[in-house]
């Protein structure tokens, strides 16, 4: 497990240890038997060698359907919330030299939007606003909490 622990996640520049937040602890918590679709759609991805931008967009559909259903800010919390602990499970499981291509993904889900309308692509979350998925809401609080659990 330590040597899968051993990886950073680049994102425009800024690097995340992501092996300083995932821990044993963390994985009888968040993780479930099941994996969840942006899992499964960020591992068949990464093992078919997917062009990033098909994949970030793979990534995105479900929390996409719930912006479009118009969902409630808590449905909307859960899509984003279960996609980012599927980043973080999947960077945890992928050795550093392989994470490449992830963070390719992960630089083009920043690039994908909701709408064709700018500001349609912007939600409230916690009585702030975010652009999704440019400002990649919620990663930081998932990120902090998979943190948290480790401690």
């Amino acid at each position: 497990m330590a040597d899968k622990l051993n990886l950073a996640l680049c994102t425009c520049g800024v690097h995340v240890d992501v092996a300083s937040l995932y821990t044993e602890a963390y994985a009888p918590s968040i993780r479930v038997k099941m994996p969840s679709p942006e899992q499964e759609s960020l591992a068949a991805s990464l093992a078919s060698k997917q062009e990033p931008r098909s994949a970030a967009s793979s990534f995105t559909e479900p929390a996409r359907t719930a912006f479009a259903a118009r969902a409630s800010e808590s449905t909307i919390i859960s899509a984003l919330s279960r996609g980012w602990y599927s980043l973080i499970d999947v960077a945890a499981d992928t050795p550093h030299p392989s994470q490449g291509p992830l963070v390719d993904i992960v630089q083009a889900v920043q690039q994908e939007s909701l709408t064709e309308q700018e500001d349609a692509s912007e939600c409230t979350i916690w009585g702030d606003e975010f652009k999704v998925w440019s400002d990649m809401p919620l990663l930081g609080p998932c990120m902090r909490e998979v943190w948290n659990r480790g401690v």
